[in-house]
């Protein structure tokens, strides 16, 4: 029998997965190395994670919410969630937070307790995830800002933009274009990809261009003393407003 060439290809790459499975069910996987390219193939991964490696259980839930045709995982939400809330029963915080992103319209119980744990954890993003999950449901406002305030002081730049844009336009708390421009400063510089550092460096020379002659003078004197942007490390020093959130600021997920 003759076998269509990409057919034969790809009955002997399915046989190359499950001997590889097999092989690895019974033998002790590699070391768990991230870095490690013959380390993070699906079948070791998964002999970590049954091995309760939230690590690995975590690479395994993301490799099926993904797919990956190659490695014979099909793109799976059901055991992606499932790898996930092992990992995240383990304490793992970015299991946990993924979990709060992905649940967080369908199931917003079940997303908040997720956010609050990775939030115990100590990851940076939840802080900002949770302020803005609370600032969709509209209610609890001062507590969204307080959960922003904390992300911005723990160096998380998508929330210390998003508290230079509430500072600049007064929304929800009180304004202060100076401080906005010190916060913008500070999420260009922990900003997670050249592009967006450029767009925020642009938004800030912009706001700078739009500053009374009194606000340049406070601005210059505080990049002079190396001040504290407004609510550093002490979110409860932000004023609140009776200002409304604009939704269009919450940032789509």
């Amino acid at each position: 029998m003759n076998l269509h060439p990409k057919l034969y290809l790809a009955l002997a790459a399915l046989g190359i997965v499950l001997v590889t499975a097999a092989y690895y069910e019974w033998r002790e996987p590699l070391p768990f190395d991230e870095k490690n390219p013959v380390s993070m193939k699906a079948p070791n991964i998964r002999a970590h994670a049954k091995r309760g490696n939230p690590d690995a259980q975590f690479a395994l839930g993301s490799l099926y919410a993904r797919g990956d045709k190659w490695q014979g995982i099909p793109e799976d939400a059901n055991q992606a969630e499932e790898w996930l809330k092992k990992a995240a029963s383990a304490g793992h915080a970015l299991s946990a937070y993924t979990l709060a992103e992905t649940l967080q319209h369908s199931h917003p119980q079940e997303a908040e307790k997720y956010y609050l744990e990775a939030i115990e954890k100590g990851f940076p993003p939840a802080f900002f995830g949770y302020g803005q999950f609370k600032l969709r449901e509209g209610k609890d406002i001062p507590i969204a800002l307080s959960y922003i305030h904390a992300g911005a002081n723990a160096n998380d730049p998508n929330a210390q933009a998003f508290l230079a844009t509430l500072l600049h336009d007064g929304l929800g708390i009180k304004k202060d274009p100076v401080g906005a421009i010190l916060w913008l400063q500070k999420a260009a510089v922990n900003a997670p990809s050249p592009s967006q550092k450029q767009e925020w460096t642009n938004r800030q020379q912009s706001w700078v261009n739009d500053l009374t002659p009194t606000e340049s003078e406070k601005l210059s004197e505080q990049l002079m003393t190396g001040a504290l942007a407004p609510g550093e490390s002490a979110p409860s020093g932000l004023q609140p407003s009776n200002g409304p959130i604009d939704p269009a600021l919450v940032l789509p997920q």
